[in-house]
């Protein structure tokens, strides 16, 4: 039985179509039918997830190293298509492997958009480069069937060399 925020994933068993990995209900309290033994049941969380995140090491076009402390707030999709895709990557996954394959993604759009500027633009403006860092990231996010509701950039520091 699902909640009316989480999602229950059944795989296996005699009820499911053989021309289907998974039969899945998501809210409102509905039911799905799987056979112990035969049936595997795996619940994914329709709750906005929070991630923080102190990426190091960030290069900037001067090829300054910078710390960018990171908050950002996902959820699965339910539409079929991306809930589909979201059961793929992160059914049997904890919310931590979850966190790990977002700050990834992440990581590399945070690469890609500030190697194009300088740290002081950056720290001007850190609301616009968040703004920039989501739009970039929103593309890879969707594929595996996550939305990112906001990107916050609490800090952009210098990385001192020692």
């Amino acid at each position: 039985m699902a909640n009316d925020r989480e999602a229950v994933v059944v795989s296996g068993g005699c009820c499911i179509p053989k021309t289907q990995k998974y039969k899945a209900v998501a809210g409102n309290y509905k039911c799905l039918w799987a056979w112990a033994g035969l049936s595997k049941v795996d619940r994914l969380t329709l709750d906005v997830i929070t991630f923080k995140h102190v990426f190091r090491d960030i290069k900037t076009a001067q090829k300054t190293s910078a710390s960018v402390s990171l908050i950002v707030e996902v959820q699965i999709m339910q539409d079929l298509q991306h809930f589909a895709r979201a059961s793929d990557y992160f059914l049997g996954k904890s919310i931590e492997e979850i966190g790990s394959v977002v700050l990834n993604v992440l990581e590399a759009h945070l690469q890609e958009v500030y190697g194009e500027l300088t740290l002081k633009c950056i720290q001007e403006d850190m609301n616009h480069f968040s703004s920039r860092v989501q739009k970039a990231a929103s593309r890879n996010m969707w594929d595996i069937g996550l939305l990112i509701h906001n990107i916050f950039i609490a800090d952009v520091t210098r990385e001192e060399m020692i």
